[in-house]
């Protein structure tokens, strides 16, 4: 398993919430905008690991179709298909708006540092080697992809709270219009 990075690990320790009616508002802010931000992060590396991912497919599909030829060639002009963001069982709509953590030093933390490599020289790989890249492939993204699914659980109830406080008059609506950072 991939380390975890420290804002992120107390993120997803199942205290972070705590008793969120006990808290200020601001601080449910902050910490709405703290899984915010590693949710972006995330979110970037999940679609690292899925292009790569796509990447080695294609080349595992033309491999075992018989067709040895030229297959960089084949791959460089396939990749605007095989990269296409396409809404389907393992895409969503979200991926099209994922953008790259800011070069703030904080990008790699989520697990982008470490990123697995796709082989710069494919052909040189044979099917086994193939799938076994693959099979690593998706066993991160999938890592990334839980990690992402329990942020977001936060941050839905982080959503809840501060919606719940504003339906029932706890906060003030006109807050909402304040610039805090």
């Amino acid at each position: 398993m991939r380390e975890v990075s420290g804002k992120l690990k107390r993120i997803l320790a199942a205290d972070y919430l705590g008793d969120l009616s006990a808290r200020p508002l601001a601080e449910i802010r902050r910490m709405r905008r703290e899984c915010e931000t590693e949710e972006s992060e995330l979110s970037y590396a999940r679609r690292l690991f899925q292009g790569r991912v796509d990447i080695l497919s294609a080349v595992l599909e033309s491999r075992r179709s018989g067709n040895i030829g030229d297959a960089m060639a084949e791959l460089f002009e396939r990749l605007p298909e095989i990269l296409a963001d396409s809404p389907g069982p393992t895409r969503s709509a979200a991926a099209k708006s994922v953008v790259p953590p800011s070069a703030g030093g904080r990008r790699g933390r989520t697990g982008i540092r470490a990123l697995g490599a796709v082989p710069v020289d494919l052909s040189s790989l044979g099917i086994e080697d193939l799938e076994r890249n693959l099979a690593e492939l998706r066993a991160e993204e999938e890592e990334v992809s839980t990690r992402r699914r329990r942020l977001l659980e936060r941050l839905d109830a982080l959503q809840a709270e501060l919606a719940r406080r504003y339906r029932e008059g706890e906060a003030d609506v006109a807050g909402l219009l304040a610039v805090e950072f």
